[in-house]
């Protein structure tokens, strides 16, 4: 699979897609969505930090890029 760009913060645009989606999950599931305010990828809230990693894990982590 190959890598589909990237943003102007230098992400992968799936893992951008791929963190929107988490935190449409997370908003309806209650989770506090604050992110730290250096490290946009971190969130404030330990839980839900716990949750992006599973979540991150499992739609990101686990994929095969093709150069």
């Amino acid at each position: 699979m190959k890598s589909n760009g990237y943003n102007e913060d230098g992400w992968d645009l799936y893992e951008e897609q791929t963190r929107c989606e988490f935190e449409e999950y997370a908003c309806r599931k209650g989770y506090a969505l604050a992110r730290h305010p250096e490290y946009k990828w971190e969130y404030l809230n330990n839980s839900t930090g716990k949750v992006w990693d599973m979540y991150h894990h499992g739609h990101v982590k686990g994929r095969t890029w093709n150069a």
